[in-house]
């Protein structure tokens, strides 16, 4: 070896390249759950399981519900609901409802059609064991079916959703999550109350409106709210026992049903109010909704007109409230403009009118 060689830099040796890295392993919960085929047999045993167990498992937890509101209020069973309904029974039962149908229906291959079927199916079922063993009304019972049907729907998108995945823990918590929700919510008060205020103008001195307040002849017009026509009472007529403070007064519904009314305060062409002493249990009008008082206020407006402005207090016990609510307030102003559009004719009605009679005497 010469001593130009080994001045020279040795020659770098020829080196297999590296192979390139490895992409990281997907979770396990990006893979769906592969479709095992369900023979036609267990399909149909699956679609028949949607709709029995979901409805099963409602009277199951309506039965927690109505144990653990009947210990809290300190009742007896046969008394402690009072017609309270809590929204775990209209919102997280109905959503476990659905969530049920969804895990009955996994791997069925089934498409959202049937879904939405199901879901109808134990809508319907559920409003017909409330008509059958809760001996609810037709009226709470188109009040609740919109509801009912949204929150199982929805039960069922969201379980078509969650039992595709592999994330097993998920899909074993919900159902526990709900059901703490429902005893929760079973335990906690449930206290709403408000108030429906209607006003209408009277082309009449307060004088000769007071003397149809605290009591007024039969209406005879046809009752023209949508409610009423489906069963829904209308008022037909309020009496008293005398034109004071501590009069009785009676205010009368289509089908024998009543009111029964006490005076508390009267201050004449000015104002009336009364308290609600005793209200029918009919599953049409009553049951869960409690009257408390009413009032009406005679306003002059010194041009010969009179405003009247009537007012009721009542306390819900059908939750939510919010949704509840609403059908509450529209069939209060029915009632209240039912009556104050009569109170009108009467008022407005020209002398002599047969239905016109002297402050304070008795109603024909």
């Amino acid at each position: 070896m010469t001593p130009e060689d080994n001045a020279r830099p040795p020659e770098p040796e020829d080196k297999a390249p590296e192979p390139p890295p490895l992409p990281p392993l997907p979770s396990q919960a990006a893979f769906p759950v592969p479709m095992v085929p369900v023979p036609a047999a267990a399909r149909n045993l699956r679609l028949a399981l949607a709709v029995v167990l979901p409805n099963v498992l409602a009277l199951a937890l309506l039965g927690m519900t109505w144990l653990i509101m009947s210990r809290s209020a300190g009742n007896p069973l046969n008394e402690s609901r009072s017609g309270t309904y809590i929204l775990a029974e209209f919102v997280l039962i109905p959503l476990l409802m659905g969530l049920c149908a969804a895990f009955c229906l996994r791997d069925t291959a089934t498409g959202l059609g049937v879904n939405i079927a199901i879901s109808f199916a134990n809508t319907a079922i559920g409003i017909a064991l409330s008509y059958l063993i809760l001996r609810e009304g037709v009226i709470c019972l188109i009040m609740v079916s919109p509801l009912l049907a949204c929150f199982i729907a929805l039960g069922g998108l969201l379980g078509r959703l969650l039992f595709r995945s592999r994330a097993r823990r998920l899909q074993l918590s919900v159902a526990p999550v709900l059901v703490l929700l429902i005893a929760a919510d079973a335990c906690a008060p449930h206290d709403f109350e408000n108030a429906v205020t209607d006003v209408v103008t009277i082309k009449a001195p307060p004088e000769r409106v007071w003397q149809y307040v605290i009591d007024y002849p039969a209406i005879t017009e046809k009752p023209d709210f949508w409610l009423w026509k489906v069963g829904l009472p209308a008022p037909v007529q309020s009496t008293a026992t005398g034109h004071f403070v501590g009069a009785r007064r009676r205010c009368a519904f289509e089908g024998n049903i009543a009111f029964d009314e006490r005076i508390v305060e009267m201050e004449p062409a000015r104002k009336l109010t009364f308290d609600i002493t005793d209200q029918p249990k009919d599953p049409e009008i009553m049951g869960h909704l409690d009257l408390k008082r009413g009032r009406m206020i005679l306003r002059d407006n010194h041009d010969g007109t009179t405003t009247l402005i009537g007012t009721s207090w009542y306390k819900l016990k059908v939750y939510p409230s919010a949704y509840y609510d609403l059908w509450t307030q529209s069939i209060m102003r029915a009632v209240h403009l039912r009556v104050m559009h009569h109170i009108q004719r009467l008022a407005e009605a020209p002398e002599g009118y047969s239905h016109l009679r002297p402050l304070g005497s008795a109603p024909p």
